[in-house]
């Protein structure tokens, strides 16, 4: 097994945000954009996720199935998932903020 450290492993919190995402943003418009795209990337990858699994089931009894390979794409794409998932909730909860200030 390969000890180099694997990108899967970092946290969601450690990644980059998207370009021109400015979480110190006061408009409600941006909370409201930031929302429709992670939206839109979390329903996206959720698919992904879910064409994967259906994937790597139905090749799991095939000679020259590697587990390892697929264990590290389903954590993979479920990190990525989680991240958009996270913003999401973040820019949500940022837009409500926003709205009790009338902004």
């Amino acid at each position: 097994m390969n000890d180099e450290p694997d990108s899967t492993d970092r946290s969601p919190a450690t990644w980059d945000l998207l370009d021109g995402e400015n979480p110190n943003s006061d408009l409600g418009d941006d909370a409201e954009h930031w929302v429709t795209v992670y939206s839109e990337l979390a329903q996206s990858t959720r698919r992904m996720l879910h064409a994967a699994e259906a994937r790597i089931e139905a090749r799991r009894s095939e000679a020259g199935s590697n587990p390892e390979v697929d264990h590290r794409e389903l954590k993979y794409i479920g990190t990525r998932l989680s991240f958009f998932e996270e913003r999401l909730r973040w820019w949500v909860t940022r837009g409500a903020e926003l709205a009790k200030t009338g902004r």
